[in-house]
């Protein structure tokens, strides 16, 4: 029970630290881009494949599709775009919010490399009194937060390998049937939905399916659940 409890927290916290991180690196980014942003999606308006990669590029800058979508939905609203403009900047905006599975994969040690820009953001943020420099010290800050969170994902799935019980739980989100794949969809959209956040449904997905914990085939489910829970923000 104590170490099915540490566990729980351990994974809890970690996701709380990546969703906080999100928070910031958002915010920051958004901060730092400001009205150039809202320019740069305007583009769209050029063609088809402009506004894919309008959606892309945005996207992979905010890391925040569904800040994107927003952002869409009140262009159209205002009449900037239409909404054939807007489907293909949504388009892009979901192939831009892969670069948070490619940073997760590729990232060699996430501990190190989170303490590292934490510590940099905080110099940037707390001690540099320019606008500019502050916002960017934000967005290290919770760039840090979201590799820290990841960390500590990692450190928490760990010892379910050698837990039977935890182990039979997550036995049962087996994807190769088709009610398996409908259950590990489902799973996968409920809790998108409810944190606000496809990349840390994927941090989740991306190590338990690295620890050996759950099949490849049923985290690659989890992605069908996750990019339909992400649409509730819109």
């Amino acid at each position: 029970m104590k170490d099915c409890l540490l566990i729980l927290l351990t994974v809890l916290g970690g996701l709380g630290t990546f969703l906080l991180g999100m928070k910031h690196l958002s915010e920051g980014l958004q901060a730092v881009s400001g009205r150039g942003l809202r320019k740069f999606i305007s583009l769209a308006t050029t063609n088809r494949f402009a506004g894919i990669a309008t959606g892309m590029i945005s996207t992979f800058v905010v890391q925040s599709s569904s800040i994107i979508t927003v952002m869409v939905v009140g262009f159209v609203s205002s009449g900037m775009l239409n909404l054939a403009q807007a489907i293909n900047v949504i388009i892009g905006s979901n192939i831009g919010t892969t670069a948070t599975a490619w940073i997760i994969a590729y990232v060699p040690d996430v501990r190190l490399l989170a303490l590292g820009i934490v510590a940099t953001g905080a110099l940037c943020y707390f001690f540099v009194r320019r606008e500019f420099w502050h916002h960017f010290g934000l967005t290290l800050l919770g760039l840090g937060f979201v590799f820290m969170g990841l960390y500590w994902i990692k450190e928490g799935v760990e010892p379910i390998k050698s837990n039977a019980a935890i182990l039979d739980v997550f036995k049962s989100l087996d994807a190769k049937s088709f009610a398996g794949l409908l259950k590990c969809t489902a799973v996968s959209l409920v809790f998108t939905a409810l944190v606000q956040s496809s990349a840390a449904t994927t941090a989740i997905a991306m190590t338990l399916a690295a620890q050996g914990v759950i099949t490849f085939e049923a985290a690659a489910a989890t992605v069908f659940g996750m990019n339909i829970g992400t649409t509730i923000t819109a």
